[in-house]
């Protein structure tokens, strides 16, 4: 478990990458052909509120939901990787 003073990093390290991410999903929608452009927004789609609902629930004290989130997350990245190759 972390510790209560680096919990505060945590948070502020989820918020930075989440903005990062905003700004690569643009970046690569400019390079996606048009065939497969529905599929990728919608992996992108369901990638943002993934790491939105993690980002809520890493907030309040429910430490299943904040893993349950961040496994959707990670599955979401992985599907939208899959998407782009």
């Amino acid at each position: 478990m972390l510790e209560t003073m680096s919990w505060r990093y945590v948070l502020f390290y989820i918020r930075l990458k989440s903005a990062y991410l905003s700004q690569d999903l643009k970046n690569a929608m400019s390079i996606v052909p048009e065939s497969s452009k529905n599929s990728y927004v919608k992996a992108a789609n369901e990638l943002v509120d993934n790491m939105s609902e993690f980002d809520y629930y890493v907030r309040t004290p429910k430490v299943y939901e904040s893993y349950l989130y961040y496994e959707k997350t990670l599955q979401s990245i992985d599907d939208l990787v899959a998407v782009l190759a």
